[in-house]
This record gives structure tokens, sequence and C-alpha cells, in this order.
């Protein structure tokens, strides 16, 4: 086979092989795995960052506000069961913290939507940056 036969065959196997892999096949990794990351929110317009070390950055209180009875609430953690995730933030003199519950929804390799039920059903979409 020809140098020129040989580099054509190559680069057809290249192409085809580049433009099967789109974010369209991705399948989302178990939701402790794929929450890990920065995220935009939808609803409550701020931007959440899960590290995975079990702690989150979410400096908008887009998910969940951190000054309850004038006490600043800065320590975040996060846990991840099953389909729940549940954000605790704690006080840093250890008097108190506060948690909330949401049920994901949805988990897709960019997207997850969470809910809380509070009488009212709480919707929120995490988009990833």
């Amino acid at each position: 086979m020809s140098l020129l036969k040989k580099l054509s065959v190559f680069l057809f196997v290249f192409v085809i092989g580049f433009s099967s892999c789109g974010d369209d096949d991705c399948a989302a990794p178990a939701i402790s795995e794929n929450i890990i990351g920065t995220w935009d929110t939808t609803v409550s317009s701020g931007e959440v960052e899960f590290k995975s070390d079990g702690t989150y950055i979410d400096n908008n209180d887009a998910l969940l506000g951190v000054e309850i009875n004038g006490v600043v609430y800065d320590d975040r953690t996060y846990v991840v069961n099953g389909d729940s995730l549940v954000l605790t933030v704690s006080d840093p003199n250890g008097s108190g913290e506060s948690s909330i519950g949401f049920e994901v929804t949805q988990n897709e390799c960019d997207e997850i939507k969470l809910s809380f039920d509070i009488g009212t059903i709480f919707t929120e979409t995490l988009v990833r940056k």
C-alpha cells in the first residue's frame, strides 16, 4: 500500500474516531463522583463548587444560607447517600448547625436536578461550568 493510501486511511479512522466521541455519549458516574466540580445554579443564580473532601463553596448562598439568628455558619459540608444530597452549614464555634436534604431527580454528566419538598416542591438545576 502506498504511503498516500496509508495516510488517507489513518486520517479517515482518526476523523471517525473523534466525531463519534461527543458529550451526547456521556454516561454520568454516580452522583457522589459527578457532583465534584463547579456548577451554576439556574434558579437561584449562583455558583457552587463541590470538593472531593466533602466540603463545598457557595459564596452566594444559592443552595443554603449561612447566617442564622445573626450567627454566620461558614463551615460547609455535603454528603451524598444514594439519590440524596445533604448540605450542612455549621457554626465555627461548634454551637449549632443547619442542614437541608435534596433529592437528586436527574444525574447527567453536565446537569444535575435537585428537589426539596417544603410543602411546595422547590427545584434547582446545577449546570457544570
